[in-house]
């Protein structure tokens, strides 16, 4: 990474764009601390193409070529920059031989080009979720995820009554599965991660342990989604909201809980959120499926319950969906 005596140090709140789409400047800018997203905007939505983190670079497009800025870029986090500028650096810039700068054009130019096809392909998703109202690529996330659920109680069936070696499993659930568009190895890892199949009881026996309730619950949410032919695939912004929302609840030891043991709603105040990037967007999604309410002076209002019960199924199904990029 340069040394802050390369450039300037510079800090940018949550939400602040620091580059804005067809400007044209000539600073480029590394990363110290935090996360920024690069967009571009196309028939007035932001299509993300990049999040970027710690020791990472963006606008050097710019700093090279001195063309107007092929994307925007705006902070997710608290972010800490260190910005170089082309024309202060010109001097030490000449000095490279010329070849360099011929080929550095040539290099530049494939990236702008790639660039606008890549938003091209973005966009035409985009409009095909909203000219058809169905996002082809949530039906096939979906229709996958039932065939592995299915072909996965299948196998378990067939074996019912004598071990289930977990090497010996997974190799026969991959050649049972066949040709794919998701990846068994992702599949896996999110029922581990979200506890659908237990490790760490797999580790002592060896074999694949399934927790039936949650998977149970797991197939029974896909399974609606997929007869609804809603296929719904929240932002990541909304399932980082609900994260936060959860571990807020659980923090809070004063919530009262009816007789059943069902949660009644839970409050949180805006001000506890307003260093969540894209706050009123994963608000606004949320609130258009009835899982939180806005109340007059500002304050969420939500079910830990009907949160958590959505949360690990979307969680699952967004790390198969690469449309989309992490922003928290």
């Amino acid at each position: 990474m340069a040394q802050e005596t390369d450039g300037r140090a510079l800090t940018f709140k949550p939400g602040t764009r620091v580059i804005c789409e067809n400007e044209v400047s000539r600073k480029m800018f590394i990363i110290r601390k935090g996360k920024a997203r690069v967009y571009k905007t196309y028939l007035n939505h932001k299509i993300t193409i990049a999040v970027l983190g710690e020791g990472e670079v963006f606008g050097e497009l710019g700093f090279f070529d001195a063309q107007p800025r092929c994307a925007s870029v705006e902070a997710l986090t608290e972010l800490s920059l260190v910005e170089i500028d082309g024309e202060n650096a010109e001097n030490r810039v000449s000095q490279l031989p010329g070849w360099v700068f011929s080929i550095m054009r040539q290099v530049f130019h494939r990236f702008r080009e790639l660039d606008q096809k890549i938003t091209v392909l973005q966009s035409m998703s985009e409009f095909q979720k909203k000219a058809f109202k169905t996002d082809t690529v949530a039906k096939t996330i979906y229709t996958e995820l039932m065939r592995f659920i299915r072909t996965m109680e299948l196998l378990m069936e067939k074996k019912k009554g004598s071990e289930l070696k977990t090497d010996a499993f997974y190799e026969e659930l991959d050649d049972l599965l066949g040709s794919r568009v998701i990846g068994l190895k992702v599949f896996w890892k999110q029922l581990v991660e979200h506890d659908i199949i237990d490790s760490k009881a797999g580790e002592i026996s060896g074999n694949v342990v399934v927790n039936e309730d949650c998977m149970r619950e797991f197939k029974a949410y896909v399974d609606a989604e997929v007869s609804s032919e809603r296929y719904l695939l929240l932002k990541h912004s909304s399932i980082a909201l609900m994260r936060k929302l959860l571990g807020y609840a659980d923090s809070e030891v004063d919530y009262q809980r009816k007789q059943d043991g069902a949660t009644v709603g839970v409050s949180m105040d805006t001000p506890t959120l307003k260093s969540f990037a894209f706050r009123d967007e994963a608000v606004e999604e949320l609130a258009k499926l009835k899982l939180l309410t806005v109340q007059g002076n500002g304050e969420i209002v939500f079910s830990p319950d009907n949160i958590s019960k959505i949360y690990t199924s979307q969680s699952i199904l967004k790390a198969f969906d690469h449309t989309m990029v992490s922003v928290d």
